[in-house]
């Protein structure tokens, strides 16, 4: 369903892509660093967007960047949350802790798991088909 909606021309325009940014959680895991680390990504994504009002989790983002060229760094920074081994979750958490939640900018500018590049070309190939 599309509804009428304009944006003024200074102002910066992000799209929503087929990501949201969730893991589903293993009930016996005490601490889950993989849910933790992709609540800390949501918490950024819904403050850069917080008049959006949605109860539904928000999902990773498509912009352009100054450059004008397309940021996927959010989808990015999901797909390498979901598909990095526990040990690259553990290093990551790590880095986060030092920084006082501030996740490491490797997350959002390369993959680092092959399953993580499988699953966004899946991703973006299926949102293609569906957008005809």
């Amino acid at each position: 369903l599309f509804t009428f909606g304009f944006c003024l021309p200074h102002q910066s325009k992000a799209i929503s892509g087929p990501l949201p940014l969730v893991v589903q959680r293993d009930p016996k895991a005490e601490l889950d660093l993989r849910t933790a680390l992709m609540q800390l990504l949501a918490m950024n994504v819904q403050e850069a967007n917080s008049s959006d009002g949605s109860a539904d989790p928000p999902s990773a983002r498509l912009w352009r960047n100054q450059a004008g060229e397309v940021d996927i760094s959010e989808f990015l920074c999901a797909a390498n949350i979901l598909h990095m081994s526990d040990d690259e979750v553990k290093r990551i958490a790590a880095q986060t802790a030092q920084t006082k939640g501030i996740l490491p900018e490797e997350l959002g500018t390369r993959l680092l798991a092959p399953e993580a590049h499988n699953y966004l070309v899946w991703l973006f190939s299926q949102w293609l088909e569906a957008l005809g």
